[in-house]
């Protein structure tokens, strides 16, 4: 039997921490949330803000200049609030973001045709990756953290060297825009997918495809290889989810009504994240759907497994750490600062959350323990 949860629904002001940092007279903190069929908001003014705020209703303390506690009280509900301990604005909406395996470098679109590759330390520019002829959709760190491998709506997957900002191999073969990218090992051989359909193994040396299998009908919209047990998790926006080999053999395979935007497995229970916010817990093993977690965030945008905890991205600005619990999903961490814009991707760094959206921003947080 299918588990349905449908999340008690909550928001908070997305720059709060400048409200609590500024103190000016008559301003007001903003969270809000549904608790059954009402829709109940809470204004805290600056004024009675003294570490914290405290009311029938909820409970708010300050861990620190950039961390909240919070509890509602009549959901039951327990949860943290994190703002950017640091953000910086780009040029244009940012599609992508990854952080190499040191920490110390990151990548995220310049323009629609160029990767920014800049200091974590504080996001300034340290060179350009310029050769792609249309929007760059997704960019990677090559497990050595020298080399990054990208993917654009020129059809085609580039690999470029981050020290001389050189395009080493273009390799071509897809027939639509490239959504998806990941290694092989260390990166000797790459994989891509496609909105054409087409799931591309790549030869990294010669920069020639060795293997391709084009799924008719569908559009690839999540990719990632699994090195324990040797197998890729890839999912479509027409809702069927495939565990493929190496050798691209299809081991199983799962059918739902909604396009599943990104996925992710820990071997056992595959986590897919749909279009319109859900989140299913599938048993790879029993090829059931175990759960099915329902939000009111808008599409996922990407889902990944962080611990014991899911980290996932929404169109509505979300972004929240969730703690994995028999049949469903508790929310840890709420990371504010996108405003209602969609947050497209992410990338984790020891205990350190980047992320990119469609408001210009990468936004850089500290991860709560789970």
């Amino acid at each position: 039997m299918v588990v349905e949860v449908v999340e008690k629904d909550f928001y908070f002001q997305s720059d709060w921490h400048r409200t609590v940092e500024e103190k000016q007279k008559d301003t007001e903190i903003f969270m809000g949330y549904v608790d059954g069929e009402r829709e109940l908001n809470v204004t805290i003014p600056i004024n009675k803000w003294n570490k914290g705020y405290s009311d029938e209703k909820v409970q708010l303390q300050e861990l620190n200049s950039r961390l909240l506690n919070v509890r509602i009280n009549s959901l039951n509900l327990d949860f943290l609030v994190a703002a950017p301990a640091s953000e910086s604005e780009q040029v244009g909406p940012q599609p992508f973001i990854d952080v190499s395996p040191s920490g110390n470098l990151g990548i995220s679109a310049s323009d629609y045709s160029t990767i920014n590759t800049w200091d974590t330390s504080n996001f300034s520019t340290l060179r350009s990756l310029e050769g792609h002829a249309l929007d760059v959709e997704v960019a990677r760190f090559f497990p050595s953290g020298l080399v990054v491998l990208s993917g654009g709506m020129d059809m085609t997957v580039r690999i470029w060297d981050v020290r001389d900002g050189g395009n080493a191999r273009t390799m071509i073969g897809h027939k639509r825009r490239v959504t998806g990218l990941e290694f092989i090992d260390k990166g000797a051989e790459v994989l891509s997918i496609g909105a054409d359909g087409s799931l591309n193994k790549w030869n990294c040396a010669v920069g020639k495809s060795v293997g391709q299998i084009v799924y008719e009908d569908s559009e690839l919209t999540s990719l990632s290889w699994h090195e324990k047990d040797k197998v890729l998790l890839i999912a479509s926006n027409k809702g069927r989810i495939r565990l493929v080999s190496a050798e691209f053999e299809e081991l199983v395979s799962f059918d739902q009504d909604q396009g599943v935007s990104s996925a992710a497995s820990d071997g056992t229970f595959i986590y897919a994240g749909l279009f319109n916010g859900s989140i299913l817990t599938i048993d790879s093993r029993s090829k059931e759907v175990l759960s099915i977690y329902r939000t009111n965030r808008g599409r996922v945008h990407k889902i990944q497994i962080y611990g014991e905890g899911l980290l996932i991205s929404f169109a509505n600005g979300s972004v929240i750490l969730y703690k994995r619990e028999p049949q469903t999903l508790k929310p840890v961490c709420l990371f504010t600062g996108a405003d209602l814009q969609p947050v497209y991707d992410f990338a984790v760094n020891e205990h350190l959350l980047y992320t990119a959206g469609k408001d210009h921003f990468v936004r850089k947080y500290r991860l709560p323990a789970l």
